[in-house]
């Protein structure tokens, strides 16, 4: 890790490198040296330039779902764009350009900043270098001097011990929803045996209670009224009844948690508009910093959009009980808000650790690795999916934007095709592997591939899978049959949609909540197939291993090995050419583990519009088996 400590001394800036317990500060240059002078009035421009920016925000957010020319006008600005802009033009004053060089020539390091007591108000996150912003280049953590006490090394854990605290004022919706969605998402997708939670809210909570269940645990997260005090120490946090629970009586309990999650709001009648979000915060996450065990993230201000606090939150955990560090899960977590929320959402800024980011709570103790919540992914579906599947649903939301509405509130026929032949495809997709597998164990009963036709396709699915119940076998996909029945009963509700649809679309109830409900069966449907991705899905062009992928849409077909890292030896090689030379030209779905083939030519007929496979000139057809 690289500690970059800075004192100020009147309006200069005094810096000294870390790295691992060694000084290692940049050779200088005959020019250059290890001090900025940055006056106080320039802090407080850059401070209130950041203020402004997330006022522009809120403002965006309150007439996000309006329309006109207001709206018309937030569009044309690019609120990253902005926080780019002021902080790479405070970066270039703040550090001495001898470490110019040095912040340009790395790249995810854990950087913890030891900072004077004046600058906390600076939010280091937002300094940008002209590559990037620091919270995306660095796993970032920071402390205030004389704040803290050195830093305890944190042994990961095999049970951690979590506490979520929600709403305990019961005023503030956003806060309930958010403690029951976390504590859902967490006994859900993450083993009891490794996690103790205790889950608290409502009006209910005492001082004594709330003293007694914090007083062991490893994380604690707080969604709830914060006071902040003019004394650190009084600083808490506001429960029923306007009591206060006070960071000195958090402190005299016991309790030393790895980390205090707080999403937070902020109590108006304690809060000194004069001083800075960023000042504030540091000063009253420092209040609950009472060992180097602790570490404390929080938002500089306050968010207004819950439902992006909320997916920012659960993503961040399921990093962090994924085995992380606190500074990787921040990032990562940043980085999907980035990615995934409104260019005016500048929720990724928001967030401050004070603390160690190279702290790890645990090894990954996820039930269900790579796989997060039940929110459907469009890029990953596009890109990582199987190309019948990624194909289909690409042209679904291609489609979808222009014919999402009649403009009369009613059900789009058109809209509903497409649907309905998104899932025909899927299903269709999923039958070829089920019954090329069941096939390929010549256990001998015939097998028919009645596509299109979505019921009948149905039976023949599961025809076959209760058959391989029958008999305790599984398939090469083991979870594909698990699958399967779970989704059973909602494939069969939309293929009797879609018959009676079909058999006259005019007549077809003119409801939207039809396709509302058939496209989360569907979503559902496709977050469980992510497991897909584990595998491949080719065009055997020659004997060998290396071979065309069909992973995604066709813009993200490439030739690919095949074989793992560990395979890389000549029996291998030799292996796979024996087992390619009578698939070439057909398409494979395959078992990178096993090495193994299942041919899905009966099903799936590749049509070639040109001589060289190479150039993807190909088409693939289900084909129909009687």
């Amino acid at each position: 890790m690289i500690t970059i400590i800075i004192d100020r001394v009147n309006q200069t800036n005094v810096f000294n490198v870390i790295r691992d317990s060694t000084v290692v500060n940049p050779v200088l240059r005959e020019d250059e040296n290890f001090i900025s002078h940055v006056d106080d009035d320039l802090i407080m421009e850059f401070i209130e330039g950041l203020r402004h920016i997330v006022q522009l925000g809120r403002s965006i957010h309150s007439i996000e779902n309006n329309s006109g020319q207001e709206r018309l006008f937030f569009n044309e600005l690019n609120l990253t764009n902005r926080l780019k802009n002021i902080g790479q033009a405070f970066f270039r004053q703040f550090f001495p350009s001898s470490l110019h060089r040095m912040i340009a020539e790395n790249r995810d390091e854990h950087i913890y900043f030891d900072i004077d007591p004046a600058l906390s108000s600076i939010p280091f996150e937002l300094f940008h270098d002209g590559d990037d912003f620091f919270l995306n280049k660095f796993y970032l953590g920071k402390m205030i001097k004389g704040y803290h006490q050195a830093f305890v090394p944190v042994k990961t854990q095999e049970i951690i011990k979590i506490a979520i605290i929600a709403d305990p004022t019961e005023n503030l919706p956003w806060a309930k929803k958010e403690g029951e969605s976390l504590y859902d998402f967490i006994s859900e997708k993450f083993s009891d045996k490794k996690l103790n939670i205790d889950f608290i809210g409502g009006s209910s909570i005492t001082k004594l209670d709330l003293l007694n269940i914090i007083s062991d645990k490893d994380i604690i997260h707080y969604a709830g009224h914060l006071h902040f005090a003019a004394s650190p120490k009084e600083n808490g946090w506001i429960l029923p009844g306007g009591k206060i629970l006070h960071a000195r009586e958090i402190e005299k309990s016991g309790a030393h948690p790895v980390l205090i999650f707080s999403n937070s709001c902020l109590s108006a009648a304690n809060h000194n508009s004069q001083i800075s979000s960023a000042d504030w915060f540091s000063k009253f996450a420092s209040s609950f910093i009472n060992s180097g065990r602790t570490n404390y993230i929080g938002t500089l201000w306050e968010i207004e959009d819950s439902e992006s606090l909320l997916l920012f939150t659960l993503d961040f955990y399921h990093h962090l009980l994924s085995g992380n560090t606190i500074g990787e899960s921040l990032q990562k977590a940043r980085k999907y808000a980035m990615e995934n929320f409104s260019i005016h959402n500048i929720i990724w800024a928001a967030y401050s650790l004070m603390g160690n980011p190279e702290v790890r709570l645990t090894r990954s103790i996820s039930r269900l690795p790579d796989f997060y919540a039940n929110i459907l992914n469009e890029k990953e579906v596009i890109r990582e999916y199987p190309f019948p599947i990624a194909q289909a649903y690409h042209h679904f939301r291609e489609v979808t934007p222009q014919e999402n509405t009649t403009g009369t509130g009613e059900a789009n026929p058109q809209l509903m095709e497409n649907l309905f032949q998104l899932v025909s495809e899927t299903i269709s997709f999923l039958a070829a592997i089920i019954l090329g597998n069941y096939k390929m164990m010549k256990i001998g009963e015939d097998i028919v591939f009645p596509y299109p036709e979505m019921r009948p396709m149905l039976d023949a699915v599961y025809k076959i899978l209760n058959r391989l119940k029958s008999i305790k076998a599984n398939l090469l996909v083991p979870n594909l049959l698990d699958i399967a029945f779970v989704h059973k009963d909602n494939l069969y509700k939309i293929a009797d949609f879609s018959e009676e649809f079909y058999k006259d679309k005019n007549a077809f109830p003119q409801n939207p909540s039809y396709e509302i409900t058939i496209q989360y069966m569907l979503e559902t449907l496709l977050i469980d197939l992510s497991i897909l991705k584990r595998y491949g899905l080719y065009i055997i062009i020659e004997p060998g291993y290396r071979q065309l992928s069909l992973k995604g849409t066709s813009e993200y077909h490439i030739l690919k090995d095949i074989i793992l890292p560990t395979q890389d030896d000549i029996s291998t090689h030799e292996e796979l050419i024996e087992k390619t030379r009578p698939l070439i030209g057909k398409c494979v779905f395959y078992h990178p583990v096993r090495k193994t083939f299942i041919d899905l030519s009966p099903f799936i007929e590749i049509s070639m519009e040109d001589t060289d496979v190479q150039e993807k000139g190909y088409v693939l057809k289900f084909s129909r088996i009687e």
